[in-house]
């Protein structure tokens, strides 16, 4: 192997072991002397006037001359014979020795032979080329190519013979070039193995064209019960070509602030949906996509732009960003974040164990994102540097489609998805007019859970755990308690083995269900009833109902059975606290107390205070500053409540809700 190194300056490139090691120097004329010292340890060089002259150096100095080299750049005048290298033009030279004109005998002849044919070394390369290929000649190439600067997909998918897994996200987005072992390979993004991503660039340097790629590479190879996406494009928009592609549930942009924190509330619930169903069923997310299949999607959350989402969403990111980042891979979630900065902070940065980083401004940024100083990548838009499982390489992204076309064949891939898959991807929940018991068809009536509205903030029903001994709801308009406590009992009615009792002190409620026992008056003979009922049903082993006992305006109706005591001291007349207190050792029975948020202040004075829990219930129409019964963590800066509104408290926790309505007709 001969290897000849050229550089126009010696100073910083040509060191004392290149020097040492090379046997022949040959020294053209340089700019200082110094360069002429770093090549042959001579100055001469640096005083060279002819074009072409040069030293040769052999060694130390074993041989050394003065050379000049050929010139190859005359015209090539083609002959059938040889001819030998004289001029016949006559030079007319001027007093000083400068030629001042030539006559030639065939000047016209040679200029349009060299207007047609070219040069001399042109033609022989030409020659030389034609004759090898001729003759069925190879050379054998010591190093490949560099990787292109212009990619596409299709190409790609066929040169490496890509296949894809099902439940596995692994889309294939360019091709690698490993230099230093001489090989060359495809790059695909496996998200589902590597998880959250974060993708850095200047403003041009390919980020879109990458999510493009990646998108469209997903799209193309996994189905909607496989994958969905929710992307959300602050720079360009020009992912919002994507929004009609079935696994697409929704394509947001800058004028989308409502439905962009709605996403994120949203998946919150998802995580908890499906860390509720392994806790029960047992095994994981990945066990699942291990074995080949899964109940859930994976959901690809692309945030384009993620440096101006941090401007206008800064509350979003302190409140949820943290917790989600860090729990949402685990449940099949993965966030892909492009940013224009190198860094992403550090509340969320050690949840991101992906990076890929397209061209940076400063090239001392690979060094700290990817922990090397050997690679930096070519200025070309979609050049960048990626870890893989082999290492660290520079790559070069691949596009989906030419320019020009990109629309009309996007747009047709797009249809024919459409017409092949007849499932789409969830869309983000929508906020009902007014929501009634049909928006609840899709849900299991459980009494751990059970629906009573939709979430404000993520659109997902809102669920409300009744199995404790005493529940309350509390309520401050009249209208509220008359659509509500109706849609409650129809559908705590759906349960299974579930008997429901309802006594009102309203006149103004109304109910229409065969299978509850409703009581608006003749409360003294009702609780003696229920009473020796309780009794019954206790130690009745055989008996494995559960009774729901709702009770409309407690405070009014355990006024009015105290002052029926007082009137007739004689008989014995039980109030509702008895009732309580008497069930409260068995699992059979299930108290919900309905009452106004002005009336009902306090539970100090009823005899059960200690086995209610203030911490969780139920506020209808009214905000947290209209009610002084329940406890919630911090501060909660409320809306004027509407006619159709509240809130759930868990455990301290406030969830604004739009509660379940029974509509007439």
């Amino acid at each position: 192997i001969h290897l000849i190194l050229a550089t126009q300056k010696p100073s910083g490139v040509v060191d004392d072991q290149i020097w040492a090691n090379s046997k022949f120097k040959i020294c053209c004329k340089v700019q200082t002397a110094e360069d002429s010292n770093e090549m042959i340890r001579k100055p001469d060089a640096a005083y060279i006037k002819e074009a072409g002259r040069f030293y040769l150096q052999v060694g130390y100095d074993e041989y050394f001359v003065k050379g000049q080299s050929a010139y190859t750049g005359g015209i090539y005048v083609p002959s059938d014979k040889i001819r030998s290298n004289y001029s016949t033009a006559v030079e007319f030279i001027s007093d000083q020795a400068d030629v001042i004109k030539i006559i030639a005998k065939n000047d016209k002849q040679e200029e349009q032979q060299k207007e047609n044919l070219g040069e001399e070394l042109n033609n022989v390369l030409r020659y030389i080329v034609d004759l090898a290929n001729q003759i069925g000649f190879k050379y054998q190439q010591l190093w490949l190519d560099n990787v292109p600067e212009e990619l596409y997909l299709d190409s790609l998918r066929k040169k490496y013979n890509i296949e894809t897994k099902p439940f596995e996200i692994n889309p294939l987005i360019g091709e690698y070039d490993d230099p230093k072992n001489q090989k060359q390979g495809s790059v695909s993004l496996n998200l589902t193995k590597k998880g959250n991503t974060f993708i850095t660039g200047v403003a041009g340097s390919g980020k879109t064209t990458l999510l493009s790629t990646l998108i469209y590479s997903t799209i193309t190879t996994h189905a909607v019960e496989e994958v969905n996406f929710y992307i959300i494009d602050l720079v360009a928009e020009t992912l919002n070509k994507f929004a009609l592609a079935p696994q697409v549930g929704e394509v947001l942009t800058i004028n989308d602030p409502r439905k962009i924190e709605k996403l994120f509330y949203y998946l919150q619930k998802v995580i908890e949906k499906r860390k509720k169903y392994y806790s029960m069923h047992g095994g994981s997310f990945e066990n699942d996509i291990n074995k080949g299949s899964s109940i859930f999607p994976t959901i690809i959350v692309i945030v384009n732009g993620y440096d101006v989402f941090k401007e206008q969403f800064d509350e979003l990111i302190d409140e949820v960003f943290g917790s989600f980042t860090r729990e949402c891979n685990r449940y099949g979630i993965i966030l892909i974040l492009a940013s224009t900065e190198t860094s992403l902070g550090y509340l969320i940065s050690n949840n991101f164990n992906n990076n890929v980083a397209l061209r940076l401004s400063d090239p001392t940024d690979y060094d700290m994102i990817f922990d090397t100083k050997e690679i930096i990548p070519k200025d070309n838009p979609g050049r960048g540097v990626i870890e893989l499982d082999d290492g660290i390489f520079e790559f070069q992204t691949s596009m989906v489609f030419d320019f020009d076309s990109y629309d009309n064949n996007l747009n047709f891939i797009i249809n024919k998805l459409n017409s092949i898959v007849k499932t789409k991807a969830t869309k983000i929940p929508e906020l009902p007019n007014t929501v009634t018991i049909s928006s609840f068809k899709n849900e299991v009536i459980d009494l751990v859970a059970l629906p009573i509205g939709i979430e404000v903030r993520s659109g997902c029903t809102a669920f409300y755990n009744f199995d404790r001994l005493i529940n309350i709801i509390l309520f401050a308009k009249d209208q509220a308690i008359k659509s509500f406590f109706p849609a409650l009992v129809n559908i705590m009615s759906q349960l299974k083995d579930t008997k429901i009792i309802a006594l009102s002190a309203y006149d103004f409620i109304e109910l229409e269900n065969e299978n509850v026992k409703f009581y608006k008056e003749n409360f003294k003979a009702v609780l003696q009833a229920l009473y020796k009922n309780i009794e019954k049903t206790i130690n009745d082993s055989t008996n494995n109902n559960r009774y729901i006992i709702l009770i409309l305006g407690y405070t009014k109706l355990a006024k009015h059975l105290k002052k029926l005591k007082s009137e007739k001291s004689d008989e014995d007349i039980k109030d509702l606290d008895e009732l309580i207190l008497l069930s409260k050792n068995s699992n059979k029975f299930r108290f919900v107390i309905f009452d106004y948020t002005n009336v009902m202040l306090s539970v100090d004075d009823y005899r059960w205070y200690n086995l209610v829990q203030l911490n969780s219930g139920i506020v209808l129409s009214a905000t947290s500053d209209n009610q002084e019964l329940f406890s919630l963590k911090g501060y909660y800066r409320d809306e004027e409540s509407g006619r159709d509104d509240g809130f759930i408290i868990d455990n301290g926790n406030k969830i604004d809700i739009k509660y379940v309505q029974q509509i007439k007709g």
